[in-house]
């Protein structure tokens, strides 16, 4: 498992995640990386998802996502391999 790396802080919470058509993988062994919503200049931006080839080892992608802290506000964690 990789380590929680921080990505952006935001005083908002980000809209719902948006609907995504993924469909069928273009080539056997491609694997998706799901869109989510980051922060730029201090609005929430969608970066949508797409297919590519995992690296080496790795086969499965742990998607970034938005948790709540008391303290910090909305910590936006970056999505990584495992």
């Amino acid at each position: 498992m990789a380590p929680v790396s921080v990505e952006a802080v935001a005083a908002e919470a980000p809209p719902e995640n948006r609907p995504e058509r993924v469909g069928s993988a273009p080539h056997p062994g491609w694997a998706y990386v799901s869109g989510y919503w980051n922060l730029v200049n201090g609005h929430h931006v969608w970066v949508p998802g797409f297919w590519t080839v995992p690296p080496e080892g790795k086969h499965r992608w742990q998607p970034a996502a938005w948790h709540h802290d008391r303290s910090q506000g909305w910590v936006l964690t970056k999505g990584y391999w495992r």
